[in-house]
């Protein structure tokens, strides 16, 4: 059993062990390992024991049902905890695809993308929980959404991806007192033909110039101030924050006309007006 694994300039210092086996289908966009209360928060991983009765409903059910996260400490050996709340859309009976969370802890306030809903949800520490507070809808226009299935017929779930692509929401930061969320508002089936290359095959550089990573900013009251903000064009869309509280984005060669002999990365500042 493996898990994370700590380095310093390019040295092993330590690692933290996931005490059970686990399913290697795990598809994160960020790696989400939060430090917090003396020990770690992150997405919880599939254990093979959920595998063993087959892709059945119940399987599918408890994508949604079962929590979120995992804890883990010197203290602890692992503690499952934060759930999806009661009203959520994902608790409706149809299946919505895997759930990948995208998470962002700043203090006490913990906040949670579900990457194929245009949506963030609210939890606030208390003690040693988090507990929902409110969920917030962004109302992004074009966006480009799922076709949720019965649970029943979740194998068919990616069948509507041939034809389209669905929006996804990648990663929030925080810079001073306000919050940035980078998405995607997906290609519809009226241009996704337009996405494909002479080979017929998807091609990156027309999926960036139709599908653009995109920025929304929200108040610490997630209240929406700004949304649909573009990226210089050719930026990969693998955002950081850096210690001046800049957003650093690397560019990507292969969408430029420019050819550089060496990395280029993309420095910007968030301004308000």
């Amino acid at each position: 059993m493996e898990g994370f694994k700590f380095y310093e300039k390019g040295n092993s210092t330590d690692q933290l062990k996931i005490p059970y086996s686990y399913t290697s289908f795990t598809f994160l966009p960020k790696l989400s390992l939060i430090p917090w209360n003396g020990g770690f928060l992150y997405p919880k991983f599939m254990a093979e024991s959920d595998l063993e009765g087959g892709f059945t409903d119940d399987f599918y059910k408890r994508t949604y049902t079962d929590s979120l996260f995992s804890f883990q400490s010197n203290e602890e050996s692992v503690r499952f905890l934060i759930s999806l709340p009661q009203e959520s859309k994902f608790l409706n009976g149809e299946y919505h695809g895997s759930l990948i969370p995208v998470p962002f802890l700043e203090g006490k306030e913990f906040y949670l993308l579900n990457w194929i809903r245009p949506e963030i949800l609210h939890y606030q520490q208390q003690g040693n929980e988090f507990i929902y507070q409110k969920t917030v809808n962004l109302d992004l226009e074009n966006w480009v959404s799922y076709d949720e299935v019965p649970l029943n017929q979740a194998s068919k779930f990616y069948d509507s991806f041939g034809k389209k692509m669905p929006g996804t929401f990648r990663d929030i930061f925080s810079i001073g007192d306000y919050l940035v969320v980078q998405y995607t508002l997906g290609i519809s089936e009226d241009t996704f033909s337009q996405a494909k290359g002479e080979s017929g095959r998807l091609d990156p550089e027309k999926i960036y110039q139709l599908n653009p990573p995109l920025l929304a900013v929200l108040d610490k009251e997630l209240n929406v101030l700004a949304k649909g903000i573009v990226l210089p064009n050719g930026v990969n869309g693998q955002l950081v924050v850096d210690r001046k509280g800049r957003l650093v984005g690397q560019k990507n060669p292969s969408l430029s006309s420019v050819e550089e002999s060496n990395l280029v990365l993309y420095r910007m500042n968030l301004k308000a007006y």
